[in-house]
């Protein structure tokens, strides 16, 4: 079958800089799956598979421009050390967040006596990059109309009045999504997509709350929209190799791991993420008995920007 836009599309993919060294590969892992269109994928990698059919490859080379853009020295800042974290070093990863509740990634790249040298560059900005396509499989997509009927709501730990703000944007709280300062809400009142991101922009002005977007990425939502990738748990199991096989199980990878006073703590990233993916691998997670706690991490979302 050959791919057109609105297929749901299975493939592999290995990606790699100009000299051949691998940065990223779906090969030890299951297929990437996408639906064509929505912009899960760089959009000139997109572009590319159109036309493809199952079993296909091809090689595909990016310009910085097509890629994850050009590098801007303007977003090469230095910090007051005081001002971050202790006991960071050249090469340390930091996320925050901005006043409006965006996400912040940056790398340090020198440490001063009194300052620290930051790039807020995309780690992949001003590269050209290559990419081996295999095309695994190609469906019709039978789910043409996606929920855009829920929102995942951070609050800050001081929200008190969470009963005020869904009496004041008519939501009702989804129970099987929920977690101490991340809840997801469905609107009651049928209403336009228009009218939906209105109120969504609206509850984003909000204090103490960050909206943290659709659950579902709609085809035709040209809006930015961010979903979750990491998960924070607390292991009960002690058995390193047994942990170890239910990351395999469940597609997720170890970013680090610490102890604390519940035990041990890992931060894990989900492979092929999606919010609904997210909070099911947090439940399946807790009832499997192997975690004291599992839930998303969400001071490190992901961001689509549907463009």
């Amino acid at each position: 079958m050959v791919i057109e836009k609105g297929n749901n599309v299975k493939l592999h993919y290995t990606g790699k800089f100009e000299n051949g060294d691998v940065f990223d590969t779906s090969k030890e892992r299951e297929p990437l799956e996408i639906v064509v269109g929505s912009n899960q994928i760089i959009s000139k990698l997109e572009e590319s598979i159109i036309g493809m059919d199952s079993g296909e490859e091809k090689t595909i080379e990016l310009d910085p421009k097509d890629a994850y853009g050009e590098r801007n020295e303007e977003l090469v800042k230095e910090m007051p050390l005081a001002n971050l974290p202790e006991g960071i070093e050249v090469g340390t990863t930091l996320r925050g967040t901005t006043p409006d509740g965006q996400p912040l990634q940056s790398v340090v790249k020198e440490v001063k006596e009194e300052t620290a040298v930051l790039d807020f560059n995309h780690v992949l900005s001003g590269k050209k990059l290559v990419f081996d396509l295999n095309i695994v499989d190609v469906n019709e997509n039978t789910d043409t109309t996606q929920d855009l009927s829920k929102v995942g709501v951070s609050f800050d730990s001081s929200f008190k009045e969470k009963g005020e703000f869904m009496k004041k944007y008519n939501l009702i709280e989804d129970d099987q999504y929920s977690y101490p300062n991340f809840k997801v809400f469905r609107f009651l009142e049928n209403m336009s997509d228009e009218e939906r991101k209105e109120l969504v922009q609206s509850m984003k002005t909000e204090k103490y709350i960050n909206v943290i977007g659709d659950l579902l990425i709609h085809p035709d939502n040209n809006s930015t929209s961010i979903i979750l990738d990491r998960i924070i748990v607390h292991w009960k199991e002690s058995d390193y190799e047994k942990i170890n096989s239910i990351l395999k199980e469940k597609g997720l990878e170890e970013l680090n791991k610490e102890m604390s006073s519940r035990g041990n703590k890992s931060i894990l990233k989900v492979n092929h993420p999606s919010n609904y993916r997210v909070v099911d691998v947090c439940n399946e997670l807790v009832a499997s008995g192997t975690v004291h706690s599992a839930e998303p991490d969400l001071y490190s979302p992901l961001i689509l920007d549907n463009k």
